[in-house]
């Protein structure tokens, strides 16, 4: 119906002799997906493969610039792995209470996700996924690294656990870990009259009123405070994820804590 569509849109960027997109239906389903993110959630996919043009050189003679275009392959390695994150996005969605609620959840601001073969960080050990406040702090982005799509199911759990923190981070700076922790007592304070002046307090997972989801002995949860949280909403969201030997669910505190903070949501 429209000719102009088989090269992005973009007719006078790119060309397409032959009238077809070369790296099949690939690229379409693509780009539907990544459509329908931003249009229904608000969710916009770095899109970093695709049609890319450049110029042909050409001779002093010659009064017309040439272009041909070629095919860029990104770090998203097929469109496999963004249904993957589309389904989590809708899940989480659901959750809320549909898309308007995830929108209002998120400031009714973009939440950019990012895609990237590895992630290198200090002190840190070949991360799945990275999220505020360690990356995107002011803007609440989201890079996923390889690791995280070893199937679909972790594609999906950990993509609810990093929208975890991008909504922590945009409710007031964090404010829905540390009442969390408040509430369940992971979060130790001194109880002496002097020491308690001097306001310093610490997380401790083992303090807590009930053992975090995830692995029994050195649970993710434990790492900071603000993991404990978004353990609790990826958990909330896929109760399933830790149905394995050698993993706790998601305790009934935290469950009432996620529940009560989706109430909220205006």
């Amino acid at each position: 119906m429209n000719g102009y569509s088989y090269v992005e849109n973009s007719p006078i960027r790119y060309r397409d002799p032959r009238g077809l997109i070369s790296e099949g239906d690939e690229a379409v389903k693509a780009n539907l997906i990544v459509a329908g993110l931003y249009q229904w959630y608000g969710v916009r996919i770095v899109k970093d493969w695709g049609y890319v043009s450049r110029i042909i050189p050409s001779s002093y003679l010659e009064d017309k610039i040439r272009y041909e275009c070629e095919w860029q392959e990104g770090n998203w390695r097929s469109v496999e792995e963004l249904r993957w994150v589309s389904d989590a996005v809708a899940d989480v969605s659901h959750v809320m209470g549909g898309n308007l609620k995830f929108r209002s959840a998120m400031e009714n601001r973009l939440v950019t996700i990012e895609r990237s073969s590895e992630i290198r960080l200090p002190f840190f050990d070949d991360p799945a996924g990275m999220a505020p406040p360690f990356v995107g702090w002011l803007t609440g982005d989201i890079l996923l690294a390889d690791s995280l799509f070893t199937s679909q199911a972790d594609a999906k759990y950990l993509t609810a656990h990093e929208l975890g923190h991008v909504w922590d981070w945009r409710t007031n700076w964090g404010s829905l870990h540390y009442e969390m922790s408040i509430e369940l007592g992971t979060m130790v304070c001194p109880d002496t009259p002097e020491s308690a002046t001097e306001d310093v307090c610490w997380f401790d997972i083992r303090a807590g009123k009930e053992p975090p989801p995830g692995r029994v002995l050195n649970p993710y949860a434990g790492t900071y405070v603000w993991e404990d949280w978004a353990e609790a909403f990826a958990s909330y969201v896929y109760p399933e994820y830790y149905h394995r030997p050698g993993f706790l669910q998601l305790g009934t505190l935290r469950r009432q804590y996620v529940e009560r903070k989706i109430e909220e949501i205006p």
